[in-house]
């Protein structure tokens, strides 16, 4: 194979199809390596110590990860071979990335924040065929996320941008965030959708769940059930911060939060015949404030009330606390 390899300041490689069969050690220097493809020989590492390891495809080509693919491929265990404090997957070279059944054993060696980024114009990320693990994970592309599987964080935050430049570039990814009917996408800390031109949106249902706040930033629209859930393990307060409309074409939502801001409407339809049930629950027996003069734990002004639109509205059940009701009109 031809290769050629420069060395600058910090550990830098930037070769055509690379062979690792031994520990690359940077002595706490970050690293960049670009390559069209990196096989990893039996024992092989690539140590960054405390500072941060980019690995980016030359020529545009795409990057998998997880299941082999073609151009740059890195499986799980090649991934558990990486030790840095941030790892950073893609850029400007690269082209869509592809992410299949990575395990979360792979970021074992990773201190800090991994990001994947399709930042190439009308380059998207998909996550298929198996579900994916990471400790924590900021994921944009420039035209489209497509989340065909569940993807899941076990330490921190899981943020998906769809539309990371944010003007629309058209087909394929239209821009969006695609979800697969009963996909979940599960966050330790925060999760948090962007997608400012297409919005998010599913051919059927699916739930999004995080252990601290929920963050709806763009428009989401689902044809089949969907399920919010904030502060998933009801100890941490999360809220559900919704800033964009949500639309389930009379299907039914269950929001499951601490506290709720809405600051557009959350839409299952109000015909009397076809419209569906918006039901609303705490995490933690914490008490409502309906249009209440006297904040409560979970809040809903007046305001908020009147950008429900549903055929049946649900508050409280056996896992919530008291209810105190205001006189404004809703």
């Amino acid at each position: 194979r031809r290769r050629h390899t420069r060395l600058q300041g910090d550990w830098s490689s930037d070769v055509c199809s690379s062979d690792l069969n031994v520990a690359v050690d940077s002595t706490n220097q970050a690293i960049t390596l670009e390559a069209r493809d990196i096989n990893f020989g039996a024992g092989a590492t690539v140590d960054a110590g405390t500072n941060n390891i980019s690995l980016n495809s030359t020529n545009n080509g795409d990057i998998y990860l997880g299941a082999a693919g073609g151009s740059l491929s890195l499986t799980s265990a090649n991934l558990a071979a990486i030790t840095a404090n941030d790892i950073s997957i893609g850029g400007s070279g690269s082209g869509s990335i592809y992410v299949d059944g990575v395990a979360n054993s792979s970021w074992d060696n990773i201190a800090g924040n991994v990001s994947l980024e399709a930042s190439l114009n009308d380059s998207s990320i998909t996550f298929q065929n198996n579900a994916s693990s990471f400790t924590n994970l900021s994921a944009a592309a420039d035209n489209g996320i497509t989340a065909n599987v569940d993807v899941t964080t076990t330490v921190g935050a899981l943020s998906l941008d769809a539309d990371m430049d944010n003007a629309a570039d058209g087909a394929p990814g239209e821009d969006k965030l695609t979800l697969a009917d009963g996909a979940t996408l599960t966050a330790q800390t925060d999760l948090s959708l962007d997608a400012t031109t297409g919005g998010t949106y599913s051919a059927g249902g699916f739930s999004l769940s995080a252990g601290n706040d929920v963050n709806v930033n763009d428009a989401v629209v689902s044809n089949g059930a969907l399920n919010i859930t904030a502060n998933n393990d009801g100890t941490s307060g999360g809220a559900a911060n919704i800033s964009a409309s949500i639309t389930t074409n009379e299907n039914a939502l269950t929001l499951t939060a601490s506290d709720l801001a809405l600051s557009a409407n959350i839409d299952v339809g109000n015909d009397s015949s076809t419209g569906s049930t918006l039901t609303i629950l705490t995490s933690n027996f914490e008490n409502f404030g309906l249009a209440s003069t006297v904040a409560q734990d979970f809040n809903i002004s007046k305001d908020e009330f009147n950008q429900f639109i549903a055929k049946e509205l649900i508050i409280g059940d056996n896992q919530s606390g008291n209810i105190e009701i205001g006189r404004a009109h809703v």
